[in-house]
């Protein structure tokens, strides 16, 4: 009978030979989350300020535009932001990520109920400091939860 051993080889950040090269490697993933984040923000939030300027209600402009800037930055973010080298076809990378930006609306929402309805701040005052909190929880959850790199699985066999 052979006996088979299944290892996981997580290795703690702190004692880990390759960490200066890893926190490069997020620095700049971040730098680039950072300018794509920027501009499809910037557009993003121009497209809110004129739709609510022109009468929409502010949560139906983030419910109504949201989803296209998720649509877009899922492209934009996977190809530039964090490199990845999946297939076109990759749905459960897909359904990762727009999971993650469905708890990112979530917080953005409740942040527009909160303030802006509850305690009268202005909407877009809300909305432009919304985008810089969601921003932070998506870029956490985008590295960790949908990006993420194959685990280290080794199987050696006697």
């Amino acid at each position: 009978m052979k006996a088979r051993l299944i290892s996981i080889n997580f290795v703690h950040p702190c004692r880990n030979k390759h960490n200066m090269s890893d926190t490069r490697h997020t620095i700049f993933q971040f730098i680039r989350y950072v300018f794509t984040g920027l501009v499809l923000n910037l557009l993003g939030y121009l497209i809110y300020l004129a739709v609510t300027w022109y009468g929409m209600e502010p949560k139906m402009a983030l419910t109504v535009f949201y989803p296209l800037g998720v649509l877009y930055s899922y492209f934009a973010h996977k190809r530039f932001s964090f490199q990845h080298s999946s297939g076109t076809r990759n749905y459960r990378l897909l359904v990762r990520y727009i999971t993650v930006y469905a708890v990112g609306y979530m917080i953005n929402l409740s942040l527009l109920s909160l303030f802006s309805d509850r305690l009268g701040y202005p909407h877009h005052w809300v909305q432009g400091a919304a985008i810089f909190i969601v921003a932070w929880y998506l870029f956490v959850a985008l590295k960790l939860f949908v990006f993420r790199k194959a685990v280290d699985l080794k199987v050696v066999t006697s």
